[in-house]
């Protein structure tokens, strides 16, 4: 089974022979940039194929910042990562730190299975 790194360079080296002028990761055909319906609609149908039909796009920005609270990031680290205006924005992540509830997610989290390999 090849890595999910071989797929992500090979979506890459096809987006640099569209000759894009943009620094965003995710183009269409046109080389232009995805809108963000665009990309939501997108997520949302590849989500429900692969069995996951309540994903939504934020869920992913949620599960990343949970990921560095629990890898004990400082809050302000998070928060530039983020881009969060404020400490108070990001904040709202914090209040998800029950021992139990971590483990859970971390057992269960594919994104965390790469990360440790």
């Amino acid at each position: 089974m090849r890595h999910s790194w071989h797929f992500v360079r090979r979506y890459l080296e096809a987006r640099a022979a569209k000759r894009t002028t943009t620094n965003r990761l995710f183009v269409a055909r046109s080389g232009k940039p995805l809108s963000y319906s665009a990309l939501y609609f997108l997520f949302c149908r590849l989500a429900k194929a692969a069995g996951v039909p309540q994903a939504r796009p934020h869920a992913l920005r949620h599960g990343h910042a949970m990921l560095m609270l629990w890898r004990e990031i400082p809050p302000a680290d998070i928060q530039a990562q983020l881009g969060h205006s404020s400490l108070r924005m990001t904040e709202r992540y914090l209040h998800v730190t029950d021992p139990a509830r971590q483990e859970r997610y971390l057992r269960a989290a594919p994104l965390e299975k790469l990360l440790d390999n």
